[in-house]
Parts: structure tokens; C-alpha cells; sequence
């Protein structure tokens, strides 16, 4: 709840009580999805599709089109698999 963030976040910096990784209210936010994971993907395809944002018209025929589609996707898995590495290392 708000008020619980105000108290652990009071000056600005709390840690976390399990891993004891250091967070800043400013990074902070409600968790929509019920699994982190699917968080930390949908956060990381936000950031890929702000770079990659070409449109079907930008390209001269479909499969050019579909050929970028998938080259984006591969991506977007690259950096999931990349930061739930580093998730992991964080926990250990």
C-alpha cells in the first residue's frame, strides 16, 4: 500500500528484505502482472519497440516488413533471457 512505500522509502532509498538490494522510491512502481517475470518482459518490449518503431508502410513489401517483425521479436527474447540471467545472479 502508499503508505507502506512512504515508510520503507522515507529517505528516498530503502532495501529490499529478502535480497537486501538497494531500491529508490523514484524506480518504484505497482506491479501489474502477478508474475515479475512477465513484468520484466513486457517493460523490456516497451523499451525495444521505442528504437524499433517502423511502420508496414516504411518498408517496400510484406515480407520486408515481417522480416524486421522478427528480428525485433528475436531481440526482445535476447534481452528477457539476458535480464532474468542477471536476476538470478542478483539472487544468488
Amino acid at each position: 500500500c502508499e503508505n507502506c512505500v512512504e515508510l520503507k522509502f522515507s529517505k528516498g532509498v530503502g532495501y529490499c528484505p529478502t535480497c537486501k538490494i538497494e531500491l529508490k522510491k523514484s524506480g518504484f512502481r505497482y506491479q501489474i502482472f502477478e508474475d515479475p517475470y512477465i513484468e520484466l518482459e513486457t517493460d523490456i518490449r516497451k523499451a525495444i519497440l521505442k528504437d524499433f518503431n517502423r511502420k508496414e508502410q516504411d518498408f517496400t513489401s510484406p515480407d520486408a516488413y515481417n522480416d524486421y517483425l522478427e528480428m525485433v521479436e528475436t531481440y526482445s527474447k535476447i534481452f528477457v533471457i539476458f535480464q532474468n540471467m542477471l536476476l538470478h545472479r542478483m539472487m544468488q
